[in-house]
């Protein structure tokens, strides 16, 4: 036999076999299981297992419910015998009860077929709880038994408010009801005083004229009596009236009282939430205040450090200023002096080269000269030695032969090497 799991949730679980696995007569299929999951599969019993559930016969599953989530179960489903109890119908488990004992302790005694107690077992995992449906299920709850709530105080407060609305409306029949009686006591009263004037009058008439003066005395005391009397009866029936009116009064202002006490005390949470309101309004109102003031005070005093460094910058680059000035003015008067030193230099330089080429001018002129006197001694020596030497090698001149101006080259090319070489010389 084969059993599968399924519909697991966190709290249930639904355990199923083949429908052609079945328990004989007087036997019905046992599911027990157990959150065993330390121990292996192999060393269980469904003996020790502790949560049982009965099956009904011809059923071919279970649902195991009240687990706990995220835990690990082993569930078991063999075949147990029935007591004759569950079925018997009522009528026949007094006659049968006799019989069925030795019966129940042979099936007791005998092992169970189709495996009776080696029945199949499986093992399942049940998943967590779903937070968001627990989630939806709290808030639901909370809305339903708050509006709850809250038609029960609605009817209470109708029921109060037409209570009161029944009060009054007694209150102001019995004002009008008692103001009409007193209103038509009066008119009959004065009906009577009129007539009983009427009638005094014409007694008065038919009286002697004797009798007058007397009569008219006492009927002036009669009718001052008579007014004192209706005074006094007046004021009677205004102090019962009073009287009356006072515990109508008295229960309206207990009223009124009431309702003012019922307004205040309802008003009193919204009054105290203005008020906290209120409060609150002028806290937020002077802390931003504060931080208001806190705020421009930092930017004042931001403002005042940066004025004071930009002073100070300024002030820097003044002095900066000054010093590129003072140190301008320093390069420009050593250059000055520089110049006018290398000026003076220069001039003298001037002079010493201009002296010098002078004195060079006047050597080489005085050279030039020299050998211009050399020249012209060497000149002078060449043509006495040639005039000498003419004279003794040359012969007598023919008188037929002419002068050749090339034989005197020579002699003039030696001159030249003479006076090339004494110039050297010197």
């Amino acid at each position: 036999m084969e059993l599968h799991v399924s519909n697991v949730s966190a709290t249930a679980a639904s355990v199923g076999w083949s429908p052609s696995w079945r328990c004989p007569q007087g036997w019905a299929p046992r599911a027990v299981h157990h959150p065993d999951w330390e121990r292996p599969l192999a060393g269980t019993s469904p003996r020790r297992l502790q949560r049982e559930e009965r099956v009904a016969p011809g059923r071919h599953h279970v649902a195991l419910q009240g687990l706990t989530p995220l835990t690990g179960y082993i569930a078991c489903v063999s075949c147990a015998p029935v007591p004759p109890l569950l079925l018997l119908a009522p009528l026949q488990q007094q006659q049968q009860r006799s019989s069925q004992q030795p019966h129940l302790a042979q099936q007791q005694q005998q092992p169970a077929p189709h495996g009776g107690e080696q029945g199949a077992c499986v093992a399942f995992h049940t998943t967590g709880l779903d937070l968001g449906n627990r989630k939806k299920e709290m808030a639901i709850a909370i809305w339903v038994s708050s509006s709850v709530l809250l038609l029960l105080i609605a009817a209470f407060l109708l029921y109060g408010c037409l209570r009161i609305w029944c009060r009054r409306r007694r209150e102001l029949g019995k004002g009008t009801v008692a103001g009409g009686a007193t209103k038509q006591q009066q008119p009959e009263e004065q009906q009577l005083l009129l007539l009983m004037q009427q009638q005094q009058q014409q007694q008065q008439r038919h009286q002697q004229p004797e009798q007058q003066q007397p009569d008219q005395e006492q009927q002036q005391l009669e009718l001052k009596k008579q007014e004192e009397e209706q005074q006094l009866l007046l004021t009677q029936q205004q102090q019962e009236c009073q009287l009356q009116q006072q515990p109508v009064q008295e229960e309206q202002q207990i009223h009124q009282r009431h309702q003012h006490q019922a307004m205040s005390q309802h008003h009193r949470p919204q009054r105290q939430k203005q008020r906290e309101q209120q409060e609150e309004q002028q806290q937020e109102r002077q802390e931003e205040q504060r931080e208001e003031q806190q705020h421009e005070g930092q930017q004042q005093e931001k403002q005042q450090q940066h004025e004071g460094q930009q002073q100070q910058e300024r002030q820097e680059e003044q002095q900066e200023e000054q010093e590129r000035q003072e140190e301008q003015q320093e390069q420009w008067e050593s250059d000055a002096v520089d110049r006018a030193e290398q000026g003076g230099l220069a001039v003298q330089e001037q002079q010493q080269g201009e002296q010098q080429q002078e004195k060079e001018q006047q050597q080489e002129e005085e050279r030039e000269s020299d050998a211009v006197d050399r020249a012209e001694q060497g000149g002078l020596a060449v043509q006495e030695e040639q005039q000498l030497g003419g004279r003794a090698a040359t012969p007598s001149p023919d008188p037929g032969r002419t002068f050749d101006p090339g034989e005197l080259a020579p002699s003039q090319g030696h001159v030249a090497a003479v006076a090339g070489g004494s110039g050297l010389a010197e």
